[in-house]
């Protein structure tokens, strides 16, 4: 993990891959271990160098203009890297044209104990766009695109739904402009299907993303997403077939939305079309399978 730096998403994902293979452990140190068959890099960047037999996983936007992320500090670690993994194919290309071509897609999935697709949407008077990701101070989730979106929308059309640390902050501006809303801080994971099933539409407003994991669970679950061409978006949305791809004009994007809300039966056929691709996103076995197929690769 090269830091003691605590994911939830990634500690769960670990766990299922380590019991994914009986017999065969994973094992999850800050540094390296002796003789192992695999490493396996989360945060590659923060290491000077890797161990022979060495997988890197892109968990980041390349494009991220933070510079804590910068693609130039992630370069000579995925070329001295046995394997590199990326979550999308925009991923792999920016890496191509670095030629780095040692890669393969392997996106974020779901977990089949929490998700199925046999969902039915809550009915009700509103459509309900949810909200889950962590607030962050530099608001690299699109806060302030999603003000602008909110200044438009119709707060008899619309609720919210908002799920992540620090979205109090989106509550309180959200009641003063006349929504319903409700927000959730810390939110059991054994819960978030019947999450999904009450909420109409996913937002996505970042700028920035390597996935999330948030889109695998949508799909899943036949909710369509609204976001911007970044991350897993442009590999698992289609513009009005199980999603709202955004263009960036606010209000180019709140008109589409206030569309769907004003005519329910273009809504509906949405929301049928986007239980078509329920089956286009891996579960989290899936992607284990994946994962043993470069590991197996690579030790031959």
């Amino acid at each position: 993990m090269s830091k003691d730096i605590h994911s939830n998403i990634l500690t769960s994902f670990i766990e299922y891959l380590s019991s994914s293979v009986p017999g065969d452990p994973h094992i999850t140190s800050i540094e390296p271990i002796k003789d192992a068959d695999i490493y396996h890099y989360h945060r590659p960047h923060l290491e000077k160098k890797l161990m022979p037999n060495s997988v890197v996983t892109v968990h980041h936007d390349l494009m991220e203009n933070d510079p804590w992320l910068s693609l130039p500090k992630f370069l000579k670690v995925y070329r001295d890297a046995s394997a590199v993994v990326c979550l999308n194919s925009t991923q792999m290309q920016i890496l191509l044209k670095h030629r780095i071509d040692h890669t393969c897609v392997i996106p974020h999935g779901y977990n089949k104990d929490i998700f199925c697709n046999s969902l039915n949407k809550v009915k009700k008077d509103k459509v309900t766009l949810g909200l889950i990701s962590k607030r962050y101070g530099r608001r690299v989730k699109g806060e302030a695109y999603l003000f602008e979106i909110i200044k438009r929308l119709d707060n008899q059309l619309f609720d919210f739904i908002l799920v992540g640390d620090g979205r109090t902050e989106e509550y309180l501006l959200l009641k003063k402009f006349g929504f319903d809303v409700k927000v959730y801080e810390s939110l059991p994971y054994r819960i978030f299907q019947s999450l999904y099933q009450n909420i109409d539409i996913l937002l996505m407003t970042s700028c920035f993303e390597g996935g999330p994991a948030n889109i695998p669970e949508a799909i899943v679950t036949s909710t369509p997403i609204a976001g911007f061409p970044v991350g897993m978006v442009p590999d698992f949305v289609k513009d009005m077939q199980n999603g709202l791809i955004l263009s960036g004009d606010a209000e180019a994007d709140t008109d589409k939305l206030m569309s769907l809300a004003l005519n329910r039966n273009e809504f509906q056929k949405l929301l049928e079309r986007t239980k078509l691709y329920v089956n286009t996103v891996p579960s989290w076995e899936d992607v284990a399978i994946m994962y043993n197929e470069v590991y197996s690769e690579i030790v031959g």
